[in-house]
């Protein structure tokens, strides 16, 4: 029936601090921050190096492919590949590579490969085959042409990553 009084207290209101501050960020975040930063910039650096040797890849396949088209002969067609060839050669090796002639060039093109294609299988044909007027058997270029092109991107690729080489 009766509630028992409370002594009036003397209590005063409850204020609740601040919000901690974003800024400054402790040590920590700068830590996380700087590793992000530096992941960032390491990994566009990575994909546009890959996006250019990619594109360079492609350059020089359109490059093969498209001064073959031009020739219609088998002949021709070798020329252009020795001249590819010799170009590579040069831009990856410098002058002394290219002026190479007969089994020496054939032994140079091979290089590390131990299948040997050039100077003991189908490369053979480039010893003569460029400069013989008579056709060449489509069958023969046709077993060089892959060898080739693989060489030639090799050296190709070589000769762009050489400092100073054009981008």
């Amino acid at each position: 029936m009766f509630a028992p009084a409370t002594p009036a207290l003397p209590l005063k209101d409850i204020y609740m601090p601040p919000a901690p501050a974003i800024w400054p960020l402790a040590p920590g975040w700068w830590v996380v921050l700087v590793v992000t930063a530096v992941a960032l910039f390491v990994a566009a650096r990575w994909g546009w190096r890959r996006y250019r040797r990619r594109a360079c890849r492609r350059r020089l396949q359109t490059l093969f492919d498209q001064s073959l088209v031009s020739a219609a002969e088998p002949s021709a067609r070798l020329a252009i590949i020795s001249q590819l060839l010799r170009r590579a050669a040069r831009s990856a090796a410098g002058d002394a590579a290219a002026q190479l002639t007969g089994e020496p060039w054939l032994h140079w093109l091979d290089g590390e490969d131990p299948e040997r294609p050039f100077s003991n299988g189908p490369g053979r044909v480039l010893l003569h085959g460029p400069f013989q007027a008579s056709a060449v058997a489509a069958a023969n270029l046709d077993l060089l042409l892959p060898i080739a092109r693989q060489r030639f991107m090799q050296l190709a690729m070589r000769a762009s990553d050489r400092p100073g080489a054009p981008r």
